[in-house]
């Protein structure tokens, strides 16, 4: 059976200061009791709030008093003029069956709650795994896009530039590299909708191995007063300790900017531009690309045709620098940087070209190219707009004084024969000078 502590009260008095103080398990209530005065056993807290488990015990006579019972919640009657056991019996078992059940919906809301929890934290862990894959795609994106640019375009932040016009987070960027003295640090890249131009920087001292750190920090700064905050700088390596370049990204989406593996980025960034300067130096192998002058001229004597009524099949293009070294030489106080121009610019033209062709260099303000003829008006455009768009002011020390200058080279196609492309780079001396007549000798005396 049941351990069973009875009390007795014999007023709603007692009864309501005793249920006020501690928990019952059953309070059987006669109905002749429900009131006291003006209070009322219906306006109990704990009657109203059903922690109160009650029974009713009426009698014959007390029977219409049941009424006040009537939407109070209990367990049932007990009439007194029928045997009590049976009763009894049958309240104690429904209000075992009760407690159980609250019991087990206790145990099931706590089970539930846990599992509420639980599963708030692996929606937080799974959110988490989405973002981080959302961020792993977009950089896998970007590092595609780069990839795919760097096939037809050698400069790594050219490459950069094209691929952030198309990426929707990026605001805005700005590049900027050493010139060649490595004084200044000068804006590259070129123009885009969503390019900052920032301003020259002079260094207090030179860098010799690359962007040091006290210059990525004013060009930081710099970036700081032009762009605003927001911005993820990118340092692009070389071979030096320092970095060749540094790429300002700005990005508003903090999600983007915090989430983004940038340095993961920036590596890839150096290693395109490793990879662009190895194949740069490549070129100076002779080769199909740049060959000396003498190798291009034994190649044309071999394309020319075997009769001379033949048709070519090979052409012959001329690049004429004359502005760019006059240019130069009218600025002897400017040093222009010959050998990286020279560099950056055949490489870049041979990496441009969509058909194989050699070319060479005869003295400082001409070259030739060899190409098939079937591409020469291919070739020929594609070398025009290269020629024309080539940023050359920013190879003297001083690029203001050239910006504004007309120093494209003049491009021009020289005819298929020795005698036309030796007039172009070995012009025959003019004719010398008559030798002047020897004076006439004096006739010999007459003999006495």
């Amino acid at each position: 059976m049941m351990d069973v502590l009875p009390e007795y009260h014999d007023s709603l008095g007692s009864l309501w200061r005793d249920a006020l103080a501690r928990d019952h398990a059953l309070c059987v209530i006669d109905v002749r009791l429900m009131s006291d005065g003006a209070r009322v056993l219906g306006d109990h807290p704990k009657v109203r709030s059903g922690a109160l488990p009650a029974a009713f015990y009426h009698d014959g006579a007390s029977a219409p008093l049941l009424r006040s019972a009537w939407g109070l919640e209990s367990h049932g009657v007990i009439n007194g003029d029928l045997p009590l056991d049976g009763q009894v019996g049958s309240l104690v078992r429904r209000l075992n069956r009760a407690n159980a059940l609250e019991d087990r919906c206790r145990r099931l809301e706590f089970d539930l709650a846990a599992a509420e929890r639980r599963a708030g934290r692996t929606e937080d862990a799974l959110g988490g795994l989405r973002e981080e894959k959302g961020h792993r795609e977009a950089l896998a994106g970007l590092v595609a896009a780069l990839d795919g640019a760097a096939a037809a375009e050698p400069d790594v932040l050219e490459v950069l530039g094209g691929v952030l016009e198309s990426w929707g987070p990026a605001r805005g960027y700005a590049f900027m590299e050493l010139d060649g003295a490595g004084r200044r640090l000068l804006p590259a890249g070129s123009a885009g909708g969503k390019r900052v131009e920032l301003p020259p920087i002079w260094l207090g001292s030179p860098c010799r191995d690359g962007i040091e750190f006290f210059a990525q920090n004013l060009a930081s700064q710099v970036c700081l007063d032009v762009m605003g905050g927001g911005f993820v700088p990118l340092l692009v390596g070389g071979r030096g300790e320092f970095p060749d370049k540094i790429a300002f990204v700005r990005v508003d989406d903090e999600a983007a900017r915090e989430g983004l593996d940038w340095r993961a980025l920036e590596r890839h960034l150096t290693l395109l531009h490793q990879r662009s300067c190895l194949r740069r130096e490549a070129l100076r192998v002779p080769g199909d690309g740049l060959v000396g002058p003498w190798e291009l001229l034994s190649r044309i004597d071999r394309r020319l045709p075997a009769l001379p009524s033949g048709e070519p099949d090979a052409a012959v293009l001329e690049l004429d620098f004359s502005a760019l070294a006059a240019a130069a030489r009218s600025r002897p106080g400017v040093p222009f940087h010959w050998a990286r121009f020279h560099d950056d610019f055949f490489s870049k033209l041979a990496r441009s070209r969509r058909v194989s062709f050699a070319f060479a260099s005869f003295g400082v303000s001409r070259v030739l190219l060899l190409i098939d003829a079937p591409a020469l008006d291919e070739v020929f455009g594609a070398v025009r707009g290269f020629a024309g768009t080539f940023p050359y002011w920013r190879y003297f020390e001083s690029p203001d004084a050239a910006i504004a200058l007309p120093l494209a080279p003049s491009l021009a196609q020289v005819p298929l024969s020795r005698k036309a492309v030796l007039e172009r780079v070995a012009p025959a001396p003019p004719p010398a000078d008559p030798p002047p007549p020897r004076p006439a000798a004096a006739p010999a005396p007459l003999p006495s």
